[in-house]
């Protein structure tokens, strides 16, 4: 009986390590709560799910995402998952289940580093135009401790300009996620991505009228983990144009490619180009820096660039001067050089007249022949026409929750026969934001203008008055136990810590003057 038990035992393992193994992964959608996650896996199944940990390998307790099905015909075996309610400032380490089969192997587990909540400094990479599908240049980035990686454009050269969906699948698959290099640093990055020529459809094409502009658009879906798309309808409904917020930095990133018609019409489309405008509104409004990426230069005066649309361009400078919007920067692809100018180049209104001035930094090649399309940058442009080059930006923002914040733009070249890398340029520049606006907002009370972020939360809670004199608040269980009082500065954020008392819901009272109202605060596992 013996040989014929152990016979079992070793089948039983095979079939349970070959039910579904994990090909790749990779993460992005990053925010201090929540992350999104891609997965190929091996085979069909129709309970497939992320399970994260803090704890290396991962291990109970778990939080899990939504539940995916994966299948060779519908979706080629990639799974999507959203999973909510991380902490802020937390490293995760996570693994894939099928048929509540994990699959740990080590190289298998994925990790990210969750952003902390409110004002914080941080580092992330910039980089475009990825024509080698295995380069060296990748190896670097995690040496700066990055929280996620910009690529602002052509993360691979497939040009897979096609109506069949599997040709631009394949194009992710062979050119980037199993590629060994980029495969090793997908599982610790995360990454944002907005697509250029290259990765869209083929070298030059744009617009909704190309061959492969549907497929292109699902295949993004499926293989690219992103934030939340706007919500819209008619001819751009396939564009991955998208938002995020880290700290006091708003990242808005433009889809210059599905939305493109040429002959001075429109880069971004109506749609987009609204949504655009109403984002850097937002920013103004809420004291917020904003990063612009786009993959084609805003510079540019030769070639396939913004000098095809100088019409949009000078429209929408001219929106920025009368909007005042004063705080931003602008990181750029496609151009195969590392470039940075401190905004003073950047003036397209008609009458020159623009009197604020956003750093701009061409990043890229990671691995690609020099090329130049035009502009004029104040720290330097880096490239070698016909001789390949590999390059990338790191961006440090640097923000102590004052009325300031800083950021340093950095362009570093990769010697791929030797793998030294060094410095090419270097330029830093402050702007005033106001004072700080904690989190976003979950519950206003209006009455006496408190506002509680977020909510709900692991125990951490935010108390914003915008009232001139102090507020008191009592925190109480629902058996009227008073477990915390104190007071909110004029005009003050005050934080609240219940992270050391059970989940469920909490009492806060509020009491300014003759007002008094009491609002739930919700603790979650």
């Amino acid at each position: 009986m013996k040989p014929i038990l152990a016979s079992i035992i070793l089948l039983l393992n095979f079939v349970s390590y070959s039910q579904n193994e994990v090909r790749w992964l990779v993460s992005g959608g990053l925010t201090p709560n929540t992350v999104a996650l891609r997965a190929k896996l091996s085979a069909n199944s129709n309970n497939v799910r992320a399970a994260l940990s803090t704890a290396n390998p991962p291990t109970a307790p778990f939080l899990f995402s939504n539940t995916a099905i994966v299948d060779s015909l519908q979706n080629n075996l990639m799974a999507s998952f959203t999973v909510n309610g991380l902490q802020p400032a937390t490293t995760y380490y996570y693994q894939i289940e099928s048929d509540g089969i994990a699959d740990t192997s080590a190289e298998d587990i994925g990790t990210f580093r969750t952003p902390e909540l409110g004002p914080s400094s941080y580092t992330f990479i910039a980089a475009s135009c990825n024509r080698e599908p295995n380069t060296k240049t990748q190896n670097d980035f995690m040496n700066f401790n990055p929280l996620f990686y910009i690529n602002s454009g052509d993360l691979h050269y497939a040009d897979p300009n096609s109506s069949d969906v599997n040709v631009h699948r394949n194009a992710y698959e062979d050119r980037v996620f199993t590629r060994p290099l980029q495969a090793q640093m997908f599982r610790k990055l995360p990454l944002v991505n907005v697509w250029d020529d290259h990765d869209y459809c083929g070298n030059a094409d744009d617009g909704q009228d190309v061959v492969g502009a549907k497929s292109a658009a699902q295949a993004y879906r499926e293989y690219i983990p992103h934030y939340p798309f706007p919500v819209r309808q008619g001819s751009d409904t396939g564009a991955i144009y998208q938002s995020f917020e880290i700290g006091r930095v708003k990242y808005v990133i433009s889809d210059l490619r599905s939305q493109r018609q040429r002959n001075d019409t429109t880069a971004m489309g109506p749609v987009q180009k609204e949504w655009f405008k109403k984002q850097l509104v937002d920013a103004r409004d809420r004291k917020l820096m904003v990063c612009w990426v786009g993959s084609y230069s805003w510079y540019g005066q030769f070639d396939d660039n913004w000098t095809l649309n100088p019409t949009e361009r000078t429209e929408l400078s001219e929106f920025m001067r009368d909007s005042s919007i004063e705080n931003m920067f602008i990181i750029n692809g496609d151009a195969h050089m590392f470039a940075i100018d401190n905004g003073t180049n950047g003036d397209f209104t008609t009458a020159q007249n623009l009197p604020y001035q956003y750093p701009v930094m061409q990043a890229g090649p990671i691995e690609n022949n020099g090329s130049f399309k035009g502009g004029t940058y104040s720290e330097g442009s880096f490239y070698q026409f016909f001789v390949k080059a590999a390059q990338y930006g790191t961006v440090e923002v640097s923000d102590n929750g004052g009325d300031s914040i800083c950021i340093t733009m950095t362009g570093y070249k990769k010697d791929l026969a030797t793998e030294a890398t060094d410095a090419l340029v270097s330029y830093s520049f402050c702007r005033k934001l106001g004072d700080y606006i904690a989190g976003n907002k979950s519950i206003a009370i209006k009455p006496i203008g408190v506002e509680i972020f977020p909510n709900p939360s692991f125990g951490t809670f935010y108390f914003r008055s915008s009232y001139a004199s102090q507020t008191k608040y009592v925190l109480t269980n629902l058996n009227g136990q008073i477990l915390l009082e104190d007071f909110i500065l004029p005009n003050g954020v005050a934080k609240v810590d219940l992270s050391k008392h059970s989940a469920g819901v909490y009492l806060a009272t509020f009491i300014n003057g003759d007002s008094r109202v009491t609002q739930k605060l919700v603790v979650t596992q």
